[in-house]
């Protein structure tokens, strides 16, 4: 079985995903 962990990153103090683990390529959430 495969157990999925989602992942959230905070930059900021803002939701943020990344682009591939990229700092440099990232979209921020409010």
């Amino acid at each position: 079985m495969i157990q999925i962990i989602p992942a959230i990153d905070i930059m900021n103090g803002k939701c943020v995903r990344l682009q591939q683990g990229a700092f440099n390529y990232q979209t921020e959430y409010s």
